[in-house]
């Protein structure tokens, strides 16, 4: 094959992935992985992704994993993870703490290479552009063959690291997702927000409310500065019906004014305007919270992959109810909502 040709005498291919196009090099070509590194103006810090055909390969490249990776890697692989485990001395691409990325994806096209060789493997785009999903969309040069086709989506991977048991890079795998494969406790890396998104039908009330109240009960019950800790977990709300600018009604906006005194002040959503449940939300979300059982669904008829972390908190829909009706959801969602702050904080990493 061409393709192997080019491989072997050091070029740079691009190829279509499970996840978006990717460019790759023979991994232990430390001249070719150089020239990706500069055709892409991509920091040397920054490491490369090992691509392997098959799970049987690990062994040549990491040192012995715990028993809860081997689940992960039944769960998810072939597929849109790639796990970061602690790298024998003479593996490629090694990051400077001793670890290595490795992900086996699901697309014939490039696995039909990896029957060959393994890849040094980064995504076909500058840091700062769009992730290019068929070869129209390339626009590095330097690239040597592109193997035509298209990807199969348009998310990165998720990074997750063994040894840590954190995600280091947010994709179409969540939180929860890795959790349940591999019957542990997941947080996410140094940095990375964990994103709520409240989901209700209008966004008038049930969804500003706990919006709300998620944010006020976060800065009443964390004892690191309030900054810190606002700045790594992002609360939204939206509807599946919404009209967009909308402001919450009346009574929701006063039921919420109660809650609050002079100490920690008033929970004031009356700047919160109503947005549209769009796909670019909930995959931003690390769990959805939608009022009741159909938000849910239209959750996932949007994108089936967030059933793992989309629930269902079962609040009725107050419009067109009393001001102490109001008051009885706002109650609802206060004590419903605080076990799973308590959840949230669990999942990030505050540094010092």
């Amino acid at each position: 094959m061409e393709v192997l040709r080019v491989l072997k005498k050091g070029g740079v291919i691009a190829f279509p992935t499970d996840t978006v196009y990717g460019i790759g090099c023979d991994a232990f070509n430390e001249k070719a992985i150089e020239k990706i590194y500069k055709i892409k103006k991509r920091e040397r810090s920054k490491p490369l992704v090992l691509f392997l055909k098959d799970k049987e390969q690990l062994k040549n490249y990491i040192k012995r994993a715990p028993a809860f990776a081997e689940k992960i890697i039944e769960r998810f692989w072939p597929g849109t993870l790639t796990l970061v485990f602690r790298a024998k001395k003479n593996a490629p691409l090694q990051r400077s703490d001793g670890t290595i990325g490795i992900r086996i994806p699901n697309h014939k096209a490039i696995l039909k290479i990896l029957e060959y060789m393994p890849l040094a493997t980064t995504s076909c785009n500058y840091t700062t552009s769009t992730p290019a999903l068929k070869p129209e969309d390339i626009n590095i040069d330097g690239i040597s063959y592109v193997i035509k086709g298209k990807s199969l989506s348009d998310i990165p991977s998720t990074v997750f690291s063994i040894p840590d048991k954190t995600i280091l890079r947010k994709g179409i795998i969540s939180i929860y997702d890795i959790e349940k494969a591999g019957s542990i406790r997941v947080r996410l890396a140094h940095g990375l927000k964990f994103c709520v998104l409240f989901v209700c039908g209008a966004n008038l009330c049930r969804s500003p409310m706990a919006e709300g109240i998620f944010k006020k009960i976060i800065q009443n019950s964390i004892r690191q500065p309030t900054d810190r800790i606002q700045n790594l977990v992002e609360v939204i709300s939206c509807g599946t019906n919404a009209l967009i600018d909308e402001h919450p009604t009346r009574y929701a906006i006063e039921v919420m004014d109660e809650i609050g005194g002079r100490t920690s002040g008033r929970c004031n959503i009356s700047s919160l305007r109503a947005r549209s449940l769009t796909r670019d939300l909930i995959l931003r979300a690390d769990i959805i919270l939608t009022m009741e059982q159909h938000h849910k669904y239209r959750v996932l008829d949007i994108l089936k992959q967030a059933e793992s972390k989309t629930r269902v908190l079962g609040i009725n829909d107050p419009i067109g109810q009393t001001r102490n009706f109001y008051r009885k959801v706002r109650d609802e969602l206060l004590s419903k909502l605080r076990p799973i702050v308590k959840e949230v904080r669990n999942k990030i990493t505050i540094g010092e």
